[in-house]
């Protein structure tokens, strides 16, 4: 009897619970859809780790290529393929909102170098 009563505690929390806000991230949301949507990092700049080594993708062969030497033109490969996938990720982040997306911007350490600020503020031509 004990364990039935707790399955049907369970089920009742299920049920109940089908209306409760949802924490899903960016990733794992893509395809989705829900009525409203908060973003409060999307203005967290993409910086490179300081990994011991710069992991890019071949812009010609599409090859993976890690630099132990992390050459200044390796980083720039990295850094452009990162914001790429930023971009990519800002585009779902935004999209998944059926009626409300709320998005946090600021003054914040590193927005300037976020893909939000790439949308909010572009680059005249011939700046880096």
């Amino acid at each position: 009897p004990l364990i039935r009563d707790l399955a049907e505690d369970a089920q009742l929390r299920l049920e109940s619970d089908a209306e409760a806000v949802q924490l899903v991230t960016v990733h794992r949301s893509k395809g989705l859809q829900y009525p409203v949507t908060i973003c409060p990092f999307l203005w967290d700049g993409n910086r490179l780790r300081s990994e011991s080594f710069v992991r890019f993708h071949d812009p010609v062969s599409g090859a993976l290529v890690l630099d132990a030497a992390r050459s200044e033109e390796s980083r720039s490969h990295a850094l452009r393929e990162t914001h790429e996938e930023s971009l990519r990720l800002l585009y779902v982040a935004l999209t998944r909102a059926q009626h409300h997306c709320s998005v946090v911007w600021g003054c914040f350490q590193g927005a300037g170098t976020s893909p939000l600020a790439h949308v909010l503020h572009p680059l005249a031509p011939g700046e880096p």
